[in-house]
């Protein structure tokens, strides 16, 4: 299973406790199917706050993913500059090491 296939699969795993997209389309129904002003403002608040924790939380895995993605990627780079005698910290303040 490649890298991508990995995040997207947790991803959705994510979503089956979160779902954003059910919360979204019914952010401004009652809660618990209570038609009162109780009912409204509670859903709404609830909703709302689920969205934004359900956001962050997308937010912080997507964001591990791509560092570890980058980092997984800039080994090479980083081989083949120790190979060639730099590091990057060297070649940035001209160093010799």
């Amino acid at each position: 299973m490649s890298y991508s296939r990995f995040i997207i699969a947790r991803l959705e795993e994510m979503d089956q406790s979160i779902a954003l997209k059910v919360t979204w389309r019914n952010i401004f129904q009652p809660l618990y199917q209570e038609y009162n002003i109780f009912g409204y403002v509670l859903g709404f608040i609830f909703r709302a706050i689920r969205l934004v924790i359900g956001s962050v939380l997308y937010a912080v895995v997507i964001g591990v993913a791509a560092v570890i993605f980058l980092a997984w990627a800039g080994i090479p780079i980083y081989v083949l500059l120790k190979i060639a005698g730099q590091t990057p910290a060297a070649h940035v303040f001209n160093v010799n090491i």
